[in-house]
């Protein structure tokens, strides 16, 4: 008998013995280690309110596969996990990535999901990807979770993707109209500058984004949020022009009188490469750029201890600002970027979203080998249970007996029968039934001791899928 029949028949056995004694039912709960959540009933009910727009809880399919509509998994093993963390993976369909699907995942990867303990759906989102090659994905550990699992194969499957869950604060211009003004909506507030110049949400290849352009006085446009420290923010950026002219950005605090500026960052063409002036320090990556291409995913890290630290990342190499090479400053509470132009110029700027931060080690996961569902989810049919018993009644082995009958069917191959007994002194024992032919099995003995019998049926098929009768029997002796 494996370890997950031995369980299911531990649940039973305990379900049985309350009912049969009418015992008050003690009620245990797992002691949450998590601050945010004052109790479970809290935390359930945050639960079932973050996941209407997720999948259901998990199917009661007498197994621990979450969904038998997905075919595959692997299990996510986390390393200094950190409780809403937001981490980046690589997917790949067939090979490569931080995780492959074995060739089983939707083209668009839109039948992942990526499933904690407790069966629900943690919060993710498809940054981009290559059609049947590989996705960009950001995981949000809501729950503080050790491990999860990434399940996919599901041909029908729709996309859940969704930046808002996923991030402390997350814009992707998707939501507004064609040449529409952003400001006043989603944290927005602009500045249209004089007559030519305007900031507003366009189509660019296919995708919505806020365009700046610059055709007289600076337009800009501020996105507001509340305090954050320890935080990375990221956006992506387009510009037209190989000229001298600058995209800027600022990013502010909200220290009182103080003005608020806290750093200042600029997009500039010079000497046939684009570079960052970050804190009117010249950072150069080191490599040329293009107008009118995308550059994805501009990384920026703030630490607020005290003081702040301040990095770029670019293409995966971290410039570190602490020391003095971008400045640091005291600072409260990051609470604003904007975006300027200048010199009769335009750019553009997308999937702008905020992340959380941590100046220890950064979470890690690590994948284990695929596991694939078994194609039988359906449990043994209990039927007719009966019993008869020796007229006279009699406990003695000589003259009386007892014979318990039932009939288990099952859609593949019933593995076991077993009747759970609890004696007049309320002690219990679980025994094979012996099977007599088709699907009947009976169990003939004679019980010694006087008084009340209690018993039900389980049986189990040769998938692990288990049932158990849904009445609790007895006769008196």
């Amino acid at each position: 008998m494996n370890n997950i029949i031995i369980k299911k028949l531990l649940v039973f056995t305990i379900v049985f013995i309350f009912f049969a004694c009418s015992l008050t039912p003690a009620v245990s709960e797992k002691i949450l280690n998590n601050n945010k959540k004052d109790s479970i009933e809290n935390r359930d009910q945050q639960l079932d309110k973050k996941r209407e727009d997720y999948e259901p809880k998990p199917l009661d399919n007498g197994g621990s596969w979450w969904n038998t509509s997905w075919l595959y998994r692997k299990q996510c093993n986390i390393s200094n996990n950190i409780d809403d963390y937001q981490t980046k993976i690589i997917v790949g369909n067939n090979s490569g990535g931080d995780i492959y699907c074995n060739g089983h995942c939707k083209s668009d990867f839109s039948d992942l999901r990526f499933i904690n303990d407790d069966g629900f759906c943690l919060p993710y989102w498809i940054k981009e990807f290559t059609i049947d090659n590989n996705a960009t994905i950001w995981i949000k550990n809501e729950y503080n979770d050790s491990s999860f699992y990434v399940y996919y194969g599901n041909s029908d499957a729709s996309d859940l993707s969704n930046g808002t869950e996923t991030f402390v604060y997350f814009e992707d211009f998707e939501s507004y109209a064609e040449d529409e003004d952003p400001d006043g909506k989603n944290n927005w507030t602009t500045n249209q500058g004089s007559a030519g110049s305007y900031v507003k949400v366009v189509t660019y290849n296919g995708s919505k984004v806020l365009k700046i352009n610059d055709d007289g006085v600076n337009p800009s446009a501020y996105f507001n949020f509340s305090d954050q420290d320890d935080i990375r923010f990221y956006w992506d950026v387009l510009t037209n022009t190989q000229n001298s002219a600058t995209n800027g950005f600022d990013v502010y605090d909200d220290r009182e009188g103080a003005g608020g500026l806290l750093f200042s960052g600029m997009f500039r063409y010079q000497n046939n490469q684009y570079v960052w002036l970050p804190g009117n320090k010249n950072f150069n990556p080191g490599k040329g750029y293009s107008t009118n291409t995308w550059y994805r995913d501009w990384e920026n890290q703030l630490v607020t201890t005290g003081d702040y630290d301040w990095k770029i990342i670019d293409n995966g190499t971290l410039h570190d600002g602490n020391g003095g090479q971008f400045g640091d400053y005291y600072v409260d509470g990051l609470d604003e970027i904007s975006f300027g132009e200048a010199r009769d110029n335009w750019w553009v700027i997308d999937n702008l979203y905020i992340a959380c931060y941590t100046n220890g080690s950064e979470p890690s996961f690590s994948f284990g080998n695929e596991e694939n569902q078994s194609s039988d989810f359906e449990s043994p049919v209990i039927s007719d249970i009966d019993y008869s018993i020796s007229d006279p009644i009699d406990t003695n082995p000589s003259f009386g007996w007892e014979n318990i009958t039932c009939t288990v069917t099952d859609d593949n191959e019933v593995n076991e029968v077993n009747l759970t007994i609890t004696y007049p002194d309320s002690h219990t024992e679980n025994i094979s039934m012996i099977h007599a032919g088709g699907g009947v099995y009976y169990h003939n003995t004679t019980f010694s001791s006087v008084g009340t019998y209690s018993y039900f049926i389980w049986a189990n098929d040769t998938s692990g899928n288990i049932n158990m009768s849904t009445v609790i029997f007895s006769f008196k002796t």
